[in-house]
């Protein structure tokens, strides 16, 4: 089963619809820090990555730009990059310039 990193400051129901997930083959695993979220990724494969913009504490595209770094040094394939933005949507250059594969404009993906 692919995995996929889900990085959000709660526990809501953001990107964490069970029929997406296993409709999609994918084994979720949730981190409510950039942080954790890192380490994480350092040590295991994702093939995508979904991130909230609606994060408080820290810059949900600092983290992207982090994931990208993390990619370029350890030589991996770039991970599917998808945003939720039901508020606060990343900008046209963000997009392009991340590499962001997808903006799901809604609260919660369905």
């Amino acid at each position: 089963m692919r995995k996929a990193l889900i990085i959000k400051e709660s526990d809501s129901a953001c990107f964490e619809s069970n029929a997406f997930l296993q409709q999609a083959k994918l084994q979720a695993d949730a981190h409510h820090s950039g942080q954790s979220a890192l380490a994480a990724y350092r040590t295991g494969h994702y093939r995508y990555v979904f991130v909230s913009m609606a994060l408080q504490r820290e810059d949900p595209l600092e983290i992207i730009r982090h994931i990208r770094g993390l990619e370029s040094e350890l030589g991996l394939d770039p991970a599917q990059i998808v945003v939720s933005a039901p508020e606060q949507q990343p900008s046209d250059t963000d997009i392009q310039q991340y590499n962001i594969c997808g903006v799901i404009r809604s609260h919660r993906m369905r």
